[in-house]
């Protein structure tokens, strides 16, 4: 069955984004900085990326306007904007669906073995989080201090025990793997 992935970055102090929503800070401190990380291979093992419209917003606006960054994955952007309109040539499909009839949804439509990656933003993330259906999380901490900005895991509405699987560090970054005790 496929695995639903939080794959994200957070600042050491816990921010997804700083106060300004700009994610420029991500970056490694220089020491391993041919050392390309972990992104290419994890996305190689999703074909359908779901984040919100905020997030959809920043990649599209500012991160990559002019090139869809998640080309060959089927990409689930959850918004209330009844407005916009799918972009079938992206394979990007605009919904309003409670996660957890999204996540069926995908695993009928999508008989791959390939995983769901959960990209963000912290209220998506926190949804899924609490509605039980994140298998997996992979989580780069970045050497960075922003005291402030967007709190990666604020939103959550109750407690949930992980087990550390795996750590790998590079480019003086730390990536976590966690599943649910």
């Amino acid at each position: 069955m496929k695995e639903a992935v939080v794959y994200i970055s957070m600042s050491l102090d816990g921010y997804l984004a700083d106060i300004d929503n700009s994610v420029d800070w991500l970056s490694g401190d220089g020491s391993d900085s041919n050392n390309p990380g972990t992104y290419g291979k994890f996305f190689e093992s999703v074909d359908v990326v779901i984040l919100g419209s905020k997030t959809y917003k920043q990649i599209t606006t500012e991160l990559s306007p002019d090139e869809w960054v998640y080309k060959g994955a089927k990409t689930y952007v959850i918004t209330r904007n009844k407005e916009l309109k799918d972009e079938l040539d992206k394979q990007i499909y605009f919904t309003s669906e409670k996660p957890s009839e999204l996540i069926e949804k995908i695993r009928e439509e999508n008989k791959s073995d390939k995983d769901i990656w959960i990209a963000g933003g912290a209220t998506i993330v926190s949804n899924f989080i609490d509605a039980n259906l994140v298998d997996r999380y992979r989580i780069t901490v970045i050497p960075t201090l922003l005291g402030n900005g967007i709190n990666l895991f604020n939103k959550l509405g109750k407690t949930h025990d992980l087990k550390l699987v795996s750590s790998k560090e590079y480019n003086g970054m730390v990536e976590l793997e966690y599943i649910n005790r």
